[in-house]
């Protein structure tokens, strides 16, 4: 990595730090050149503004996502109509086994994974201070989640691979055990966490996930 870059990058990851554990108000180029150990005008050489760091921390976090969730064949590339349709195909298709696997992986991912975790965390402080960080809290953590499950289990129905019923309501159903999860015991930090409790938190989220599943395929 040529010496630019490399600076840029540290830039960043820095930035992500303090933000996460300051708020981004609270933070300003000053803080995060000192802790770089370069000049602040050395900042602006790669980035315009606080703002625009901020921006790059979200697109960056819109690719690593992106990636992670094509390379797991978790969803295909793509939001269109035929993405969403392939994904609800291939979740119905899947065995148990596979299916309660790629939801831990992606459960692992979401909350345990340091970098996002930091970005909700930074997304945390910032709500109350910020209308636009709000919106993106819930963005990332509500809407876009609810409104991708809702699309998929409604296929499912329209498919006859699981029993009809409110696709919104289902939604919620599988993905409220998780965020409890998250808020319980990693939304304050997860660092201070044995692995042993980790492990039992997710052997809690495995064991919804297949009791879900195995409603759906034994209605009652």
């Amino acid at each position: 990595m040529r010496k630019g870059e490399e600076t840029k990058r540290q830039i960043l990851d820095t930035a992500i730090d303090q933000f996460s554990k300051r708020g981004f108000s609270a933070v300003s180029i000053r803080d995060i050149s000192g802790a770089v150990g370069i000049k602040e005008s050395s900042v602006y050489n790669h980035y315009s503004s606080k703002k625009d760091i901020l921006d790059a921390i979200l697109l960056s976090y819109g690719e690593d996502l992106e990636k992670f969730l094509v390379s797991e064949s978790i969803m295909q590339a793509g939001t269109d109509d035929n993405s969403v349709m392939g994904d609800a195909e291939n979740f119905g298709a899947m065995s148990d086994e596979v299916f309660t696997g790629l939801a831990t992986m992606l459960f692992r991912k979401m909350y345990l994974d340091e970098r996002i975790h930091k970005l909700w965390q930074i997304l945390s402080i910032e709500r109350f201070n910020n209308a636009g960080m709000d919106e993106l809290y819930r963005k990332y953590l509500f809407e876009d989640v609810l409104s991708y499950q809702t699309a998929i289990f409604s296929i499912m129905m329209q498919k006859g691979m699981i029993p009809k019923e409110d696709p919104e309501l289902l939604a919620i159903e599988f993905y409220a055990p998780a965020f409890l999860l998250y808020q319980r015991h990693f939304a304050t930090g997860f660092e201070d966490l044995s692995d042993d409790e980790k492990q039992r938190i997710e052997n809690l989220f495995v064991r919804h996930v297949k009791r879900f599943r195995a409603r759906m395929e034994n209605p009652a």
